[in-house]
């Protein structure tokens, strides 16, 4: 297959996926959209993720394999980014799957609407998740500020999978040096060239999000960098989409203050090597240098969650003792259900 060929780029970084690769494959190799090519990053796994691919790229010849030591994933994306050839790309998390006319439907849609951007429906199959996702039924060209807000959930920005990108519009690469975050940052700096946004309601995205380990689980000491880089870009985002940013302040909980929830949680995560004393510390220098994200809005929070109407009351009172207390009650929560949705599965 010669480049001018290939529809789309599917790029899928790996480490240490053996449990979960060969679905995550499978599900890409059969998919009816036949024009792909596979871009796989073998991130250094020490586990038998290099044999599988071996294995898979040996039988199809649609899959590239890229070997390195461990960089992490966004140096893994850009990788990919740099030797992709197709139209669009498409990326993938290596525990997860799609349906298998997902790409077509997603490439078609695109092409018919002449869209840079298109998403399309999710799922979490994880025990974490806080609610459950709304599934969209009608495919949609979104062409203003009140349309992305309606479509807010099922687009997901934070995240870059589940999502058509056309390959010669992106100019912008994974921040390298994000802990977290770094999808969002992607995400929303290709959005906001856009003119027009799609959504998909054919086909699927499922995430099979079971390991303990991943680096949205863990603790990160310099998360602050992260968090005030991914605020710099949502202000720049909603700056640009007025209509949006008026739903989404009288709706939501305030982007400021889910930042400062981010913060809390991480100090709360099962590996975090700090004292109680040094967590405080931490919280309430954190908490004072950023004490506009901490402000109530005028919102209803019509579309927040119950554990997001709970922080938007305790939040702006700025008792650190009670709110890191909160937060570690709902880590514990947290992982109790994650371990029970384990041994269900």
């Amino acid at each position: 297959m010669s480049r001018n060929e290939i529809k789309v780029s599917v790029i899928l970084p790996i480490f240490n996926a053996e449990k979960t690769l060969t679905k995550t494959l499978n599900s890409i190799i059969k998919q009816t959209l036949k024009e792909i090519e596979i871009i796989a990053i073998n991130d250094g796994s020490s586990d038998k993720s290099g044999t599988i691919l071996k294995k898979y790229a040996h039988e199809d010849s649609r899959i590239k394999v890229l070997n390195q030591a461990n960089s992490g994933v966004s140096y893994s994306r850009n990788r990919g980014l740099d030797n992709a050839e197709g139209e669009y790309v498409f990326f993938i998390d290596s525990d997860d799957w799609i349906d298998e006319d997902t790409l077509e439907k997603m490439y078609n849609f695109a092409k018919q609407n002449q869209l840079g951007f298109v998403a399309c429906n999710h799922e979490e199959q994880n025990s974490t998740k806080m609610r459950t996702e709304k599934i969209v039924r009608e495919n949609k060209v979104l062409r203003d500020s009140k349309d992305y807000f309606e479509y807010f959930d099922a687009l997901f920005f934070q995240s870059t999978w589940a999502k058509l990108f056309k390959l010669d519009q992106i100019n912008y690469k994974f921040d390298e040096q994000m802990q977290l975050g770094e999808d969002l940052a992607f995400t929303y700096s290709f959005v906001n060239r856009q003119t027009s946004l799609g959504f998909c309601a054919e086909g699927g995205y499922h995430v099979v999000n079971q390991n303990p380990s991943s680096l949205s689980k863990k603790y990160i000491s310099d998360l602050d960098v992260s968090l005030e880089k991914q605020y710099k870009i949502w202000e720049d985002f909603v700056k640009r989409h007025e209509g949006f940013a008026k739903e989404y302040s009288y709706n939501m909980l305030p982007f400021g203050m889910y930042m400062l929830m981010t913060y809390f949680s991480n100090l709360n995560r099962y590996d975090c090597p700090l004292s109680y004393i040094q967590k405080y510390r931490k919280a309430d220098f954190f908490y004072n240098s950023h004490l506009e994200w901490a402000e109530k809005k005028n919102s209803s929070l019509a579309y927040a969650s119950l554990f997001d109407k709970v922080a938007y009351v305790l939040i702006p009172t700025g008792k650190i003792n009670l709110i890191l207390f909160t937060f570690s009650i709902k880590e514990k929560m947290r992982r109790a259900k994650f371990f029970i949705g384990r041994i269900r599965s």
